[in-house]
Formats: C-alpha cells, structure tokens, sequence
C-alpha cells in the first residue's frame, strides 16, 4: 500500500468515481456508502457484490471506503437578509454533509481497514484520501463539460459602426425606451438603443420585445444585455441577425463609445444560459389538467423516478433482472463506467427493482428522491451532437438513438463472443412494405425496409382562436393520421381506388420512358410494442414552433390493424419491373433531418426537392441547401426519384465493407462515423468477412438470411401501454414526461422524481397532447 500512494496520487486527474457504484445506484449517501478502487478508481459496493465482483475481474485489492451523511440544519432565530441584487452563490457540500473516509484491503470476503496497520504513513494516507475527496468525480466532470456552452464570434460583429454621442443612464436607473422596464434591458451596440427583452418562458424576467422590435426598425445587427456585464468581459451579447448569442472580443471598447467603464460594474441579472438552466432544473412542471392530479405519490417496483439532469429527455426501459444480474457476473470489460450492457442494465435495475422508489429521506418531501443516470447519459451522448449536451433533446430521437446504439453494442459483443443472442430492443422491430408500380405498363416492384418507430405528420388546420390570441387546431383522428403514412384501404374507398402517392416523371426500366407510378406503403411485419410518433409542428420564422394539435385516440384505446395494413409481396399476375444488367442496386433512402426538411417545406419546396438539397449539402445546412435549390430552379431532374446506389450489379472491383463490418466499426469507434472509415482500413483482419472474397462471392448457402423483425400474424390488436408528453412552446425547450399503465396502481404520471397515481379522465385529455405513444400487443 506504501509503494502505491505515490503512484495513486499521481492520477488523481482520472476518471474517479466516488459517489456511487458504477454498476448500480447504491451510493455514498446509501447506509453501506460506496467503494472506491484505488488501482482504477472504479466505483463499487457491498449491497450487490459489486466490490467481490471487481475484486475478482481485475485483482485490485486496496479501496477507499466513502459513507456520507446529512448534517443537521441548525435553526435560525431570524430570517436571512434580503437580497438586492442577484447574487448566484455555490452552497458549499461541507456545510451540508459530512464524511466518513477508511482506507482498506477486500481479502475476498469482507472489506478490512488498513488505517491502524504499522507501516502505513498517516501522512501520505491523509493526503490521498483529500486528494480523493477534493477531486472532481466522473460524474461531476460529464455534467459541467454538458453544461458548458461553445459561443463562437460571427461577421456582424465586426460590421458594428457605433454612432456615438450619448451617455447610458447609470446601472440601476436606466430604463427601456419604449416602456419603463428597469430589467433585462438590451443596449444596442451600434445607435444605443436601450430596448426591453423578449418576455421568457415562464414569467420571468418580464420583457415587452421593444429590442427585437429596434432590430426589426432598424436592422442593427447586436446588443448585450446591461445587468449581466461583468468586470472580466463576460456579457449575454445577442446578434438578431444570427438570431443567437455570439462572443464579441471587442466588447469593452464598444461599452466605452457609450460611456460604460466594466470595470466598476456588477453582475445584476441572470444569463440566459443560467435562466435556461434555472428552467430545466427548478420550475415546477406539471402535466395533469387538474390541481391536484400529483397528490398521490406512489412507490415499489416499477414505479422509480429520475432526477431532472438539466437536459430533458425521458427514458424508461424493459429489462429482466435475470439477465441484468447474468451480465454482471459475466461482463468481462474491467471499466464499468464505460460499458454500455453495464450501465443500462444499472437503469434498468434501479428503475424496475423498487429498492430506490422509496420516499424522500427529507422528512418535508413527500416525493421520492429519484435517481441520477449521469453515468448512462454520458456514455450514450457519446459521438452524438446532441445528447451529448445539455440541450433539449428530442424524445423520438432519443429512443432511436439508444436502439441503434444497443445494438451497434451487442453486435460487438456478439463478436467478441461476450454476448448472448436475446435481443430486447426486438420488441420494437417491424417492417414496412414499398410497392412501385408503374401507371403504364402496370409492372411493379417491391422493396422492405426495417423500423422502430411509426413517425405520422398531424395536419394542422386551425379552427378559430384561443387566448391570447392563438390559433385553435382541429382535431386529428390517429386512424386518419395512420392512413397518410400507412396506405391501407379505408372503408369509404371504392374498389377501383389505390391509396399511394403519384410519382410523375418516373423513369420507368420497362418503359425505357418518363412515366407515371404509384408508390404505397404497408407493414411488412408489425412489432410487439408499436411505437407512434405524432409530429405536430411548424417553422415560424426559421424556428420549429409545436402545435396543440389535438389526437383522437379509439375510446377504448385499442388499436386494430387486418390484413389490409399488412403487405404480401409480389401477388399471382404480377410481373416485376426489370432491372438491367449493371443497373444500381438501390439503397435504403438515407435518414434526414426533420427540423432541416420542415424548414425547407414551409418556403414551399416540395419534399423530394428538399431531401435532395439536404444530400447535396452534406445533412443539416439549411442555408446552403436553399442555395443549392435556387442555383436548380427550372431543372427537371429535380423531379426524378431519389435514388441511392451501393454498387453495380455483377460489377468487379475492390471489396466493400459489409454492414456487419460497419457496424463493428462504429461499436468500436462510439459511433463516429469518421474514426470508424479509418477502423475499417486500419483494421481489416478483424472484421467477419476479411478473406480473399466478399461476402457476395461467397456460395449462396453460406450468406447468412436476415430473420424480419416482427410477425405477420393478423388480425394484431394493441392496447395503450404508455405516451410521452412535452410541456413548452417550442421543440428546443420545456419538459417531458410520461404517462405509464401500470399493472397495480392504474395510471401513473413520472415527471421527473414527482411519480404519482392520476385518474382516468385526466389520461384522456393528456393523450390528445402526447407527442410518443407506446402500444402493447394483447
């Protein structure tokens, strides 16, 4: 132990984790306290044999034992003074808590203390333990790098030509030009222009919009916000031109045309990055359409809240404890922390279990206090743009994004022969159906393509105002919303009638000429868990705004779906299209962003002009692909399908990638794209199919046969299982939370820790709004 002190020291930098086990939720604060390794710092306990476990798996013997526990507030005999000014003061955790720190040795059964042993420097052994309590934890580290914001500088700041002339009224007497708000008060950097914010989600800080209103008038492109000017430069400066908030360099010389000196200012007013965070962390969301729909709080298994990490998302899983336990008995990976199979399992096991949906340990709440899956977030945020931030996420995304990663996952297990071949993301699998068929010639083609997620666009059609003077929106049936993305027959259509969708100028293979063909879609398989996405917004502005629209759901929310939804493939008479010698194999279409093609579509593109650009561009660059579109207007191939090619058919040439080696590659590389290209060449004798031939050359009895995800089987009934709803104006902000039947206690409302038993008629109003709706085969 004396020849490792040095060393330990040394990477006290590390990923330490500290605060609770790495495989489950028991933790410093649990009666047991938490473990931490001194060889790896990895987190462990005594509850679930994680220590005995960690222990065996990498032979570390020596651990530092953290048991933490509240200390009592002491009663004040006066209330705190009164605060004039903002002042946003860390509440330090020594004043809070207190800690219990043993320095020991696991001797395979039982943890033994060290402290009193002849040998041991207590000197040295005082400073690692410090150094071990002083660092910063894993955990700590991933939300402070999350909530760390990237401002970039933009051309319209060095376009700023102050006119100068005038003084601005000291801070704490100016006012808005145009109203006598005090508050949240926008200087404009080119004229000096004092005009009121916008008025922010939620009530406070109160604004009227007189500055967005300025930049309107005057086209004058920033301004920075008076009361968070501090003495080191730091300010919320906004270009209305970028619609976003911009770092500007030259920040003090342009307050100093105006009279302003920062060197004797204080911070008076929060930043909009602190109000955003204030939002997501402290308001008060509820959901329920009366008062007192969350007075009834209810714990046990599968009734387990999570804590609000300051992002918002929700993720609720199905996972058995058998297999949670057999992975950790099994997992050969010595780093917990970063093996996906561990840490959602640690989800699944501390949401499922109820040893953690207990109520609150403070005497005046009457919530649970929830977990943190800080561990699971960060590792599932890996190589995503997104997630990996504390930004709202989109809960669609979200779960896709999970799936696809878990899979990616479990393939490189499977691999590596550390995986068995139950699947539980199967559940959500399925199939559609794509039927071609050409007007003319009447042949057809027919192509599948798996999915997880049923995504519906709700048509908006207003139906007069509501307050404040905001549209009223018709309601939508699902059945209707189904049937623009699903073309089954519907019962009012005569026998003559095709549901599909038109194609014009499609260039037919048999035809050898533009013709006109019908494209409709079907199952091909349906899922045991039907997942709904009701895409309900618009673009307003450049800025995707949601709409109230309400969903009709069936009253007894079951959903049917017959033979009709359900494709069959090619039928007795059909003659498929040709494909000529050479021709491209086509290509599932490539995945686009929604909030880039929704833009595009409201400047009244049609969608496959849209899709097109958006490939041209390289994704997501909204302005460049309107460009892009402006630089084709008239140009006819516009029109012409969009395909995607993976090679020539009986083509010769240098061996390809199979999709299974891509997906080794992006497991291995956390989903980036780019390190994985260079896996793959770096790489090639550890991919599945890396002999002399490709897997097309190989017989045709050895290529393995995809099994479809999904069954066929028909009639398939689904009743309402769980939806997920958003409470905010707009898709980047505001709250989720869902709604989950539970088998004893009926409906449940998780909004965040708060989880809690709601009635059935609130259900019924709250399902019109939901954005996800997840449904069970029965």
């Amino acid at each position: 132990m004396t020849r490792l002190l040095p060393a330990i020291s040394g990477r006290l930098h590390s990923s330490l984790h500290r605060e609770e086990c790495t495989q489950c939720f028991i933790s410093q604060d649990s009666p047991s306290g938490a473990y931490v390794c001194l060889h790896c710092f990895n987190g462990s306990c005594v509850d679930n044999r994680h220590l005995e476990l960690h222990a065996q798996k990498t032979k570390h013997v020596f651990y530092l034992h953290v048991l933490r526990t509240k200390k009592e507030k002491e009663e004040r005999g006066e209330p705190p003074a009164k605060m004039t000014k903002l002042a946003i003061v860390e509440e330090k955790e020594e004043d809070l808590y207190e800690w219990k720190t043993v320095l020991g040795f696991w001797n395979g059964s039982f943890f033994k203390s060290i402290e009193e042993e002849a040998g041991l420097d207590p000197t040295k052994a005082k400073e690692l333990k410090e150094g071990i309590m002083l660092s910063m934890s894993s955990g700590r580290q991933s939300e402070v790098k999350a909530w760390e914001e990237e401002f970039e500088g933009c051309e319209h700041g060095f376009l700023i030509a102050p006119e100068g002339g005038k003084q601005i009224d000291a801070q704490g007497t100016a006012h808005c030009n145009d109203c006598d708000l005090t508050t949240n008060l926008w200087l404009c950097l080119t004229c000096g222009n004092l005009g009121c914010g916008r008025q922010q989600y939620g009530g406070a800080p109160s604004g009227n919009g007189h500055g967005l209103a300025h930049f309107d008038k005057t086209k004058h492109h920033m301004s920075v916000k008076l009361g968070t000017i501090t003495p080191e430069g730091g300010a919320d400066v906004h270009c209305y031109t970028c619609n976003d908030s911009r770092l500007l360099p030259q920040l003090k010389d342009h307050l100093a045309v105006w009279g302003i000196n920062i060197n004797v200012l204080t911070k008076t007013e929060k930043s909009m990055t602190e109000l955003q965070i204030d939002q997501n962390l402290k308001y008060d969301f509820s959901m329920s359409s009366s008062s007192d729909e969350e007075e009834h709080p209810v714990f046990g298994p599968g009734l387990t809240g999570l804590k609000n990490l300051g992002n918002s998302y929700k993720w609720r899983g199905r996972y058995t404890l058998d297999r949670i336990e057999h992975h950790w008995k099994t997992c050969t990976e010595t780093r917990s922390a970063e093996c996906f199979e561990c840490q959602i399992s640690k989800v699944a096991h501390g949401l499922t279990t109820g040893a953690f949906s207990v109520p609150s340990t403070i005497p005046t709440e009457k919530w649970q206090d929830g977990l943190r899956p800080t561990g699971f977030k960060e590792l599932i945020g890996k190589g995503h743009p997104e997630f990996a931030t504390m930004k709202q996420q989109d809960a669609e995304e979200f779960l896709v994004w999970v799936l696809e990663t878990y899979r990616r996952d479990l393939f490189k297990r499977k691999h590596q022969g550390d995986a068995s071949d139950e699947d539980p993301t199967e559940t959500f699998g399925f199939g559609f159906e794509q039927r071609l068929e050409c007007l003319e010639c009447k042949k057809v083609r027919y192509s599948t393509e798996d999915a997880d997620v049923v995504s519906v666009a709700i048509d908006a059609v207003e139906d007069g105002k509501i307050e404040d003077d905001k549209p009223k929106y018709k309601p939508v049936s699902l059945d209707s919303a189904l049937r623009s993305v699903i073309h089954a027959p519907s019962p009012s259509m005569s026998s003559v009638q095709q549901p599909g969708e038109l194609l014009t100028a499609y260039k037919c293979p048999s035809c050898s000429k533009p013709t006109t063909a019908l494209k409709s879609t079907l199952f091909s398989t349906l899922p045991e868990t039907l997942v709904i996405h009701a895409k309900k917004f618009k673009v307003v502005g450049w800025v995707p705004q949601k709409l109230e629209i309400p969903l009709l759901l069936p009253d007894d929310v079951i959903l049917e779906f017959t033979q009709e939804w359900v494709g069959t493939g090619q039928k007795e008479g059909e003659v498929l299209l040709p494909e000529d010698e050479g021709e491209d194999e086509p290509e599932p279409e490539p995945t686009f962003n929604e909030m880039a093609l929704i833009q595009i579509e409201s400047m009244g593109f049609p969608v496959l002009h849209a899709k097109k650009a958006l490939l041209a561009v390289g994704g997501e660059n909204v302005e460049g692909a309107m460009e892009w579109l402006f630089s084709k207007v008239g140009d006819p191939s516009l029109d012409e399908p969009l395909t995607t090619s993976k090679k020539k058919k009986g083509g010769k040439g240098g061996k390809e990638s199979t999709e299974e080696q891509i997906s080794i590659a992006l497991g291995e590389c956390d989903g980036n794209a780019e390190r994985a290209v260079e896996w793959l060449f770096s790489h090639p004798d550890e991919t599945p199919f890396s002999g002399s031939s490709s897997a097309d050359d190989a017989p045709a009895e050895s290529k393995p046969v995809p099994t479809p995800k999904g069954s066929k089987t028909t009639p398939a009934r689904y009743k309402l299982l769980a939806f997920i709803s958003h409470k905010g104006p707009s898709v980047h902000s505001g709250h989720y939370v869902a709604h989950i039947r539970h088998p004893q206690e009926g409906w449940v409302l998780f909004n965040d820790e708060k989880v809690g038993r709601v009635s059935e008629e609130s259900v019924k109003e709250m399902r019109k709004e939901a954005y996800v709706y997840f449904w069970k085969r029965i």
